[in-house]
């Protein structure tokens, strides 16, 4: 499923990123992916960024940014585009993926 490829694209990207920025004291806890409900902002978003920045001290939109960026690297094939947006990150899914999806649905009906 899509939602669980990008929890964990996220958390791999967390982990480098915290590797190679000295984030020594954190808890990443459960990352959560919400549906997004205005489609300008992407179809999926996760809010991780709030919390990094409270346990590190920073900003929520500089740490969405930065991950974004590392994600967008790495970004699946289902995935058109990664944007950062007031401390989301929005994930844009590819229209090749969407119609896939969709001919799965109808031939399994």
């Amino acid at each position: 499923m899509i939602k669980e490829k990008i929890k964990q694209l996220v958390a791999i990207i967390i982990t480098s990123l915290a590797s190679q920025n000295g984030w020594s004291d954190f808890d990443l806890g459960e990352i959560t992916i919400e549906k997004s409900t205005n489609t300008q902002f992407g179809d999926y978003a996760v809010n991780v960024a709030f919390r990094l920045a409270k346990q590190l001290g920073g900003s929520a939109q500089e740490i969405a940014g930065e991950l974004a960026n590392e994600l967008s690297k790495n970004k699946p094939a289902e995935i058109e585009r990664i944007d950062a947006v007031g401390g989301y990150i929005n994930f844009f899914l590819s229209a090749d993926f969407v119609r896939n999806q969709l001919d799965e649905i109808y031939k399994n009906r």
